[in-house]
């Protein structure tokens, strides 16, 4: 799965942002932990390269992240913001 290419991230300075959809312009606010999520998402990645990537780069995630992962990758996807394809 990877970021629908109609979709592009920005970072902002306090490291939350935004994936806005360029079709129509809707934003989609995203805090630190998504934005990790989604950059990794720039690339076609599965599931488990997620969550282990928010595994390496964040402290103290908690025990339950697989579920955070997927809940928040069901939402992305539900908003048509990845896509399954290569």
């Amino acid at each position: 799965m990877k970021l629908h290419p109609d979709v592009f991230l920005r970072k902002e300075f306090d490291d939350s942002g935004i994936l806005m959809r360029r079709s129509d312009g809707k934003v989609f606010y995203l805090n630190p932990i998504s934005v990790l999520i989604c950059e990794v998402l720039e690339s076609n990645v599965d599931e488990a390269t997620v969550i282990q990537h928010v595994r390496d780069h964040v402290k103290g995630v908690p025990e339950n992240l697989a579920d955070d992962v997927h809940a928040f990758l069901s939402q992305l996807r539900g908003a048509g913001l990845i896509t399954e394809e290569e």
